[in-house]
């Protein structure tokens, strides 16, 4: 986060420290109090686009959360149909 926000002309949307993003009770504390998912940085001549960096991951880091390969198929088989048009009749 520092060199984000040092080096590379980036700065925090809200008015912190932006090093405050790595401590985890204050990540927590904001999550709790204030409903923020992300941290935004902006880039201070605004020709780069804005960096948001979560401050929890939203996908579990657990396999055992991923649920099956088939599981994982027929929702893709699901998805799929669900996007695919039916034919016309003539």
């Amino acid at each position: 986060m520092g060199a984000c926000s040092q080096e590379g002309g980036y700065r925090a949307l809200v008015p912190v420290d932006p090093m405050s993003v790595a401590d985890p009770e204050q990540r927590r504390q904001w999550q709790t109090t204030r409903g923020m998912q992300v941290f935004s940085f902006w880039e201070t001549t605004t020709t780069r686009p804005t960096l948001d960096a979560m401050l929890a991951p939203l996908v579990s880091r657990e396999p055992s959360a991923w649920g099956t390969w088939e599981a994982a198929e027929a929702l893709r088989r699901w998805s799929f149909a669900r996007r695919t048009p039916q034919p016309r009749a003539s």
